[in-house]
């Protein structure tokens, strides 16, 4: 577990955690001198005790510096001897053998040399054994220090720590007293300490525990090898001596597999409070408490942080707990990818001869034939991503990538280059929840998004406000968010020769049609360019919260509090727009499992479709032209967002025609949506077997559980009872597939008919 860590690992953990907290401090605590901080009176005592504690961490560390040298010179000896004793073993070994051998063939002439080549070796080899065991008695010692040096620094550390926390509180108190304007950051540091804290005590055990498995190791090692030693030896004395030293091996190894197997379990205590300490460090929202962790939170959180899943699934995730199952999903780079080929072919060119052709027709049929290329690739590209969504183990990058696609919308009808489309496509599912920065970045260099707003059109001269105004607008900031319309005009400007080559679907800067002259915008002025634009608004407050507010409405629900969105805005600044520490914030967040949160959403239809494979556990089979088309019915169409303000969720998606195509679309493609095994739709019988369903009441159980996050009233739960009817034995269920298959479709098209199925 724990142990395996390299010291350098663990080591390089541990000064990380010590660098960490010297840049936050330095970064985020500075207190102004009107609070009178600068006295000596209220903090001389405890700057003192820190300035004193500190001092003796520090002789500390350099004890425990050499205790570490010394242990690591002594070992590797010890392991050099060890390896030189075993040489020298298989070489009496060896002169044995040999002397036998001639002994056994009569060969008197050899007998002399070898007795006298096999006493040579044994004196060689007896040395080798005596500088073993005195080298591997002082690896021994070597680490026993460690050990004590191990403990000694920790308790200095601990009461440094002490000493800087009651300064550190001192300062927030009296700046928050003062109103002072950093009192806020001057608090954090203090959070930020406590995560420090919390760091190292997580850290400690498993340093410890490295030394400690290193030690079992060794004294493993010397014990075996004294034994083999022994049971060669001649000599009483000697064999006496090689006992005791494996006896004395043995024992130290039995008393520090104690300390490993205790370290492991203090590691493991400390781990979970990191997850407390650093949401309070990055200013974050309160956790859900680990207690209240159940399968319903389960089920939400693989919902809304994806598609949905089967029971088991969902019950996986229920299993690691919270914190380990929000990880898991956040972390969705530690899963394999789905294999899932999608090859575009770049912008097909035109012959230029084409255009001297006299028939029209000709010419037409040439473009016309152009045209369904392109028009058959922006089909596919819209399956692939289906496909991928629908089989991903990966759920949160594409449910973050479909995020992206509404907030940086852009339409296939405008850009007609599926091609760049694809590209801007992986670029959201690249930064899915990497960071927004570099996301923004990416956007203002897009090919699909400079051709959608007219951004080849900006140039030195005439500007075109288009990409400037969404960028701010709608994309970074908000409307009317702490900019003018002097600063679109401004921003424009600055994004002026950003352009695309139509032809290969590249981003271009012309040089030529950039106005190099001075922009202020956001009253700083400069020579700005795209790029400087991005880093304008990445500095501007307005950005963290309006990024933080639209990812809020996204995965948990509509109009949250400003005290929400200002602590998740917090911790986008805090981790420079990093987006994954503020996803894992959210989605481990009290807030996140409230009652005004859960089964408070209209599923979209992209969002109903692909949940609904999901839960019934279809991978293979998928007719996703169908899913496609399904999906079009129902008013959303991937690569084509209304406008580009993107898609509305919520009752957006729902009225009595689009209600009606919600129903018919999903019915059809529950049962002829897939295909496999020669049957038709999905293999609900499959699903059911796998779950140990016995009789018609189980049946409505698991599927109930399987694709509703709340359970039904009785009397609905009576009524699907009743439709699925009586059933067979279970045994005898395989033989009747067939005609089990269809009613059982059925009633899954009675549950995903009901509003309950529409909320997620």
């Amino acid at each position: 577990m724990c142990t395996c860590l390299s010291w350098k690992t663990v080591r390089a953990g541990v000064i990380a955690a010590l660098c960490l907290l010297a840049v936050w401090t330095a970064r985020s605590f500075a207190v102004p001198a009107e609070t009178g901080l600068e006295d000596d009176s209220p903090f001389a005592k405890a700057e003192s005790e820190w300035t004193d504690a500190r001092a003796k961490e520090l002789a500390a560390s350099e004890d425990y510096d050499s205790y570490q040298m010394s242990h690591a010179a002594a070992r590797e000896i010890a392991r050099s001897e060890r390896q030189r004793v075993d040489r020298e073993m298989q070489r009496v070994k060896a002169a044995e053998s040999a002397l036998k051998a001639a002994v056994d063939a009569k060969r008197e002439s050899e007998l002399d040399a070898l007795r006298a080549e096999l006493d040579e070796r044994w004196t060689t080899f007896r040395k080798a054994t005596d500088q073993m065991l005195e080298d591997s008695r002082i690896s021994t010692k070597a680490s026993e220090e460690v050990l004590i040096g191990d403990a000694d620094i920790q308790a200095k550390m601990a009461l440094s720590r002490e000493a800087e926390q009651r300064l550190l509180e001192a300062k927030a108190a009296a700046a928050e007293k003062a109103n002072a304007p950093d009192a806020l950051n001057a608090r954090l540091a203090v959070k930020q300490l406590e995560l420090l804290r919390g760091m190292e005590a997580h850290q400690w055990p498993i340093l410890r525990g490295h030394w400690a498995a290193e030690f079992v190791d060794d004294a493993h090692q010397a014990a075996s090898l004294a034994k083999k030693i022994e049971e060669m030896e001649t000599d009483a004395e000697r064999k006496k001596a090689l006992t005791q030293f494996a006896a004395e091996q043995e024992t130290k190894q039995a008393e520090t597999a104690k300390v490993v197997a205790e370290t492991q379990k203090r590691a493991a205590a400390a781990e979970p409070k990191l997850y407390a300490l650093r949401a309070a460090a990055h200013g974050g929202l309160p956790l859900l408490p680990p207690e209240e962790w159940d399968y319903a939170k389960a089920r939400h959180l693989l919902v809304r942080a994806g598609f949905g899943g089967t029971p088991d699934e969902v019950e996986k995730l229920h299993k690691m707990g919270l914190y380990k199952a929000v990880d898991y999903l956040v972390e969705y780079y530690r899963q394999p990818g789905a294999n899932i080929a999608f090859d575009p072919v770049p912008p097909l060119r035109g012959d230029p001869l084409h255009a001297r052709m006299t028939v029209r027709t000709m010419t037409d049929r040439a473009v016309s034939q152009r045209r369904a290329v392109e028009r058959g690739q922006v089909g596919a590209l819209r399956q692939a991503w289906l496909r991928r969504m629908v089989e991903s183990p990966r759920p949160l990058q594409d449910k973050l990538a479909l995020f992206w696609h509404g907030l940086f919308a852009s339409q296939d009808s405008v850009v007609q280059n599926s091609y760049t489309l694809h590209k801007q496509i992986q670029l959201f599912r690249e930064h899915a929840a990497g960071n927004y920065g570099a996301m923004l970045y990416g956007i203002v260099h897009d090919p699909a998004m400079l051709r959608y707003l007219d951004n080849n059109q900006n140039v030195k001269g005439q500007p075109n406000e288009n990409l400037a105004r969404e960028i701010l607008e709608l994309f970074s900031m908000g409307v009317d968010q702490g900019y003018t319309e002097k600063d679109i005009i401004e921003a424009a400007r600055a994004l002026t020769g950003y352009t695309y080559d139509d032809a290969t679907g590249a981003f271009q800067y012309v040089r030529a049609l950039h106005d190099d002259t001075e922009k202020t915008i956001f009253g700083q002025s400069g020579n700005w360019t795209g790029d400087d634009l991005v880093r304008l608004i990445l500095e501007r407050p307005e950005t963290s919260a309006f990024i933080a507010k639209r990812l809020f409405e996204y995965f948990a629900r509509q109009d949250p509090e400003p005290e929400i969105i200002g602590s998740l805005a917090t911790v986008l600044r805090v981790n420079q727009y990093d987006l994954e520490p503020m996803l894992k914030n959210l989605f481990m967040s009290a807030e996140f499992y409230s009652p005004r949160t859960m089964g408070s959403q209209i599923k979209s239809p992209v969002e109903l479709v692909v949940g609904m494979y999901r839960d019934l556990g279809v991978r293979q089979g998928v007719n996703y032209g169908a899913i496609d088309g399904s999906i079009q019915q129902m008013g959303m169409q991937l690569l084509e967002p209304p406008d580009v303000k993107g898609w509305r969720y919520g009752r957006a998606w729902i009225n009595s025609q689009r209600l009606f195509s919600r129903y018919n679309a999903t019915a059809s493609l529950v049962r002829t949506g897939a295909t496999a095994g020669g049957q038709t739709g999905a293999d609900v019988f499959a699903l059911v077997q796998k779950g140990g369903c016995q009789d018609a009441s189980q049946v409505v159980d698991f599927l109930v559980k399987a694709c509703l996050l709340r359970p039904l009233t009785p009397e609905k739960r009576a009524e699907l009872v009743n439709y699925l009817g009586e059933l067979p034995p279970a045994p005898e269920w395989e033989a009747k597939r067939a005609e089990l298959l269809p009613r059982l479709q059925s009633l899954v098209v009675l549950m995903i008919s009901t509003p309950e199925y529409q909320m997620l």
